[in-house]
């Protein structure tokens, strides 16, 4: 799910002369809204804005989650279609005030989203209106779009929210402490602003985002990146331990996926270190050579985060889970404590995180006819100015649960990182699934070979309509030396003969459960740098 979208305009409207919008050289020039000057963004922003005389109108953002899900709203309309620019709107001037629109039902989001789209050039062609749908010979201003985008968006969130109450109302047989925590959840919703944006965890994500942990569904990315941002400041908390232990945000795995091989010879994909500033960040939280743990989640582009599970759409939770297991040696994942982990996650994130909230639609500014002033550019959450590489990561996959899936592989890989990156993979389990959905490199058995396999007995189930068949090429297993109760997963180490390009992207493995001492879990990384000199520094969150 992603979150709705809100419509800033928030322009304080003051500047020099020379950058007044001047409508005699761009409405109805035969211009093109491309690279335009800020002037003409400004003036687009204003007339979509909410006039002051309709302000109080709209869901503040001071409400709670709490008000806002007691708040009524007019309905959403599915009947609008979005014609030909020409259609849509119109060269005669609005003849309708917005609070005519306060009872009538609202276009949806995506709508609302192609309208502000089409407006830009709207403007430039002279349009000064839009066409109701409702009723002909009706014309609305611009500004229409900016109130309906602020409504849709209250409204998608209420829906959200509703969904989350239900599912905390509706826990499966809580015990004692289960019911404590929701009822400190409860009471968090209270008081929690509904349009604020979570800061202080090295990542702005909006609140909305919460209300995917307080339900039986999939995780988004900004869920993740919370998750992890929340429990790398955990982390830091103990600089001893910190200095050790990385969990890394999101943006490293999506780096590492970007990263090109070293062996290809176009100049156009050549290893560029400077493009990848949270990999020479992640070198120097090290220093030149030491030893350490890296854990981090990585999506598959098969639409989940990479788990072992039970159900459909726990994987991100499991991720996680798995992560923190390792580095806070919290409890393992498992059906009995789905429900509390997911509260768990959202409890530890409203302690630690800070809420700002939203100036969606905050007051109209004079005319930018009159004097424009273009809004600040918008900066990057993630900063780094670090040099050095990160000289040797190796990477492990366990399961946070058991689930059989034997549709897809086991893969693992080594990431060589100095001031270049060579990516090769360095495990793979495989089953009866099509070659042909595995990458390439992993479907050429000429290409790789097997070293060595250590760890033990693997532990599989069948399930249909298949039964999975583990298939490994010239391997040595090694008798089993853990407890028979926790069969570890398979460590598999290859040799690649031609190098490859590697997408750390994982799927869902077959039935297996972790060491808890030493065994990592789906998405976990390990990183192992030989340490010269430097002493290594905790992180800067």
């Amino acid at each position: 799910m992603s979150s709705p979208s809100v419509l800033c305009i928030d322009i304080d409207l003051t500047g020099d002369d020379e950058a007044i919008f001047d409508p005699a050289k761009w409405i109805s020039k035969g211009r093109t809204y491309t690279n335009v000057p800020d002037c003409v963004a400004a003036e687009l922003c204003w007339r979509l804005s909410v006039p002051n005389n309709m302000q109080s109108a709209l869901p503040s953002d001071n409400l709670s989650i709490k008000e806002l899900v007691e708040t009524s709203f007019p309905p959403m309309s599915t009947s609008f279609k979005l014609a030909a620019t020409s259609s849509t709107f119109s060269v005669h001037p609005p003849n309708t005030s917005l609070d005519t629109l306060l009872t009538q039902p609202i276009p949806m989001l995506d709508i609302l989203r192609n309208l502000q789209a089409e407006s830009s050039q709207a403007m430039l062609d002279g349009m000064q209106s839009i066409t109701d749908w409702r009723s002909s010979g009706r014309y609305l201003p611009f500004s229409a779009i900016g109130m309906w985008s602020i409504f849709a968006t209250a409204i998608t969130a209420k829906e959200q929210w509703v969904r989350s109450y239900q599912w905390l109302r509706g826990l499966r047989k809580p015990d004692d402490s289960l019911k404590q925590l929701r009822e400190w959840v409860l009471a968090r919703l209270d008081s929690l602003p509904w349009n604020g944006t979570l800061n202080g965890l090295g990542c702005d994500v909006p609140i909305i985002t919460l209300a995917q942990f307080l339900l039986h569904g999939p995780l988004t990315s900004d869920a993740i990146d919370l998750m992890a941002h929340q429990a790398a400041f955990r982390l830091s908390m103990s600089p001893t331990v910190a200095s050790l232990k990385i969990i890394a945000p999101l943006v490293f795995s999506q780096c590492l996926s970007d990263t090109p091989s070293l062996t290809v010879k176009s100049l156009a994909n050549l290893y560029n270190p400077d493009s990848y500033p949270i990999l020479k960040h992640t070198a120097k939280h090290f220093g030149d050579g030491s030893s350490g743990q890296l854990y981090f989640v990585v999506y598959n582009p098969r639409k989940h985060w990479a788990a072992v599970m039970e159900d459909s759409v726990s994987c991100g939770i499991i991720a996680m889970n798995t992560v923190r297991h390792h580095a806070f040696d919290e409890i393992l994942w498992s059906e009995s404590t789905r429900d509390l982990l997911r509260i768990k996650e959202f409890i530890s994130i409203t302690d630690y995180a800070t809420v700002l909230l939203s100036s969606s639609h905050t007051r109209r500014k004079a005319s930018p006819s009159t004097s424009p002033d273009p809004p600040p550019p918008s900066t990057s959450s993630h900063e780094y100015s670090s040099s050095g590489m990160l000289v040797e990561a190796q990477v492990m996959l366990g399961s946070g649960g058991s689930m059989c899936c034997p549709t897809t592989p086991l893969i693992g890989l080594t990431v060589n990182l100095s001031h270049s990156i060579e990516m090769a993979p360095t495990s793979i389990v495989s089953t009866n699934s099509k070659p042909a959905e595995y990458p390439r490199a992993f479907t050429e058995p000429h290409e790789l070979v097997v070293s060595s396999i250590s760890g033990g007995d693997v532990s599989m189930s069948e399930c249909e309509p298949c039964s999975p068949a583990v298939e490994l090429v010239e391997a040595e297993l090694p008798p089993a030396t853990l407890t028979p109760t926790l069969p570890p997963t398979l460590q598999l180490q290859f040799s690649a003969t031609k190098s490859k390009t590697l997408h750390p992207f994982f799927t869902h493995s077959t039935t297996r459960k972790r060491d808890e001492l030493d065994q990592p879990g789906p998405l976990l990384k390990r990183a192992r740098v030989q340490k010269e000199a430097t002493p290594p520094k905790p992180p800067k969150v």
